[in-house]
């Protein structure tokens, strides 16, 4: 079934300035349908799981040299996992922001406790 329809009605345009254009061209107005057979790539929000050993937001230095690292993260429902990420903060408590490339965290990365994050080179 195709949901196109064809319209000559003035269509509100804003701008990125905030400013409201009307436009008179003919336009093709197509609605989509969402299949149950589609891949859910792009749906990310699909993936997202709690980080139940977060420390929360806080206060950090500035300027540290990014770090390759180990972390141990603690998904809602996959369980206990090692990843690997890329540290990039660390807090005035001693907490280590880790940037995390996983579709199932909503953010751009996770507060951890040093505890759960191993670097080479880390004292014991």
């Amino acid at each position: 079934m195709d949901a196109t329809k064809v319209t000559d009605r003035p269509i509100i345009v804003t701008g990125f300035t905030g400013v409201v254009y009307t436009s008179l061209a003919r336009v093709r107005a197509r609605a989509h349908t969402v299949l149950m057979t589609e891949d859910y790539g792009t749906a990310t929000w699909r993936y997202w799981q709690e980080i139940l050993n977060a420390a929360g937001a806080r206060g950090s230095y500035q300027d540290r040299p990014h770090l390759p690292v180990r972390a141990r993260i603690e998904w809602e429902r996959d369980g206990v996992e090692g990843v690997d990420a890329v540290a990039t903060r660390q807090g005035f408590d001693g907490a280590i922001f880790v940037e995390l490339k996983d579709r199932r965290c909503s953010t751009l990365g996770v507060w951890l406790r040093p505890d759960d994050v191993w670097w080479p080179g880390k004292p014991s």
